[in-house]
């Protein structure tokens, strides 16, 4: 299954917040998505 990780920026207490997604593809298109915050 893919993992994509990601950095969210904004005007929150932590300044940045990484996160994940799993994401599985079926047909040529996503059918399942998991997404986590990482702390």
């Amino acid at each position: 299954m893919p993992n994509l990780e990601v950095e969210f920026t904004g005007d929150f207490p932590e300044r940045v917040i990484r996160g994940s997604f799993d994401l599985l593809f079926k047909n040529n298109k996503i059918a399942y998505v998991k997404a986590d915050l990482i702390h």
